[in-house]
């Protein structure tokens, strides 16, 4: 609550001339005092002190009293005024809120240090260069080409079957297997040491024939049977057999 204080400068016939208000907090101090020069402005500057704890000041007072303050502190929540931009500061020296750009003058990415790149498309990049990364849309172009391959590489085409003699290719790895069963086989009963030409040349297809003799063991290494690059399947025996089961395979690159 506050207090006043009025002095009459004179009055004449119940006519006010002039007067001072004093207006004083509950503390005493002096707030500030009010000069009247007519009676009609007394009492209605006294209607308005009455009314004093019982109204609310205005917004628009209240906006016009705010306006008129004058803050002049050394900190501001226990910041400086160095904590804090002002009014008119400028954004130049940092990056914009979207800044990509066409040259890398925000920082590129490196091997060993964080940074802005570029996504490519392509599996075509011959070497490394900073900036650069590849887009997850390629990562699933080399996952299914890897799916393709390991499927591809488990698919074996057989091409050619014969009596005793089944050919299958991998066109994937360009390998070739040749498997050859033949039981109670008796041409070593009278012959040994000598090679026999069980079946002629082109007996495997010209086109899956080895570059070089590929040779199978049989029988403790006694026997030996092989496929020559001609296509034909040979055997020798370093002793005679009267029979023997030829059952083996063998695997070449076709080049």
């Amino acid at each position: 609550m506050v207090e006043f204080k009025t002095r009459v400068y004179y009055e004449e016939n119940n006519q006010i001339i002039g007067a001072e208000v004093v207006v004083f907090s509950e503390e005493g101090d002096n707030i500030g005092s009010i000069q009247v020069t007519s009676k009609k402005q007394f009492d209605e500057l006294m209607d308005r002190i009455d009314g004093f704890d019982e109204k609310y000041i205005q917004k628009v007072d209240l906006g016009t009293l705010v306006n008129q303050l004058t803050i002049d502190a050394a900190t501001l929540d226990g910041y400086s005024s160095p904590d804090f931009a002002l009014r008119n500061h400028s954004h130049l020296e940092y990056a914009q809120t979207n800044h990509a750009d066409v040259e890398q003058k925000y920082g590129a990415g490196t091997s060993s240090l964080y940074g802005h790149v570029k996504v490519i498309n392509n599996l075509t990049q011959a070497s490394h260069k900073d900036g650069v990364s590849l887009s997850a849309y390629q990562g699933k172009v080399l996952q299914d080409k890897i799916n393709q391959s390991i499927k591809d590489n488990k698919d074996w085409k057989k091409v050619m079957e014969g009596r005793y003699t089944t050919v299958y290719y991998n066109s994937a790895i360009k390998l070739c297997q040749c498997i050859y069963n033949r039981d109670s086989y008796t041409g070593f009963k009278t012959k040994a040491n000598e090679t026999i030409v069980i079946h002629a040349e082109n007996t495997i297809p010209a086109a899956y024939q080895p570059p070089g003799r590929c040779s199978v063991p049989l029988y403790d290494g006694d026997v030996t049977v092989y496929v020559r690059p001609n296509g034909s399947i040979c055997a020798r025996s370093l002793k005679k057999i009267d029979e023997i089961h030829l059952n083996c395979s063998w695997m070449w690159a076709v080049i």
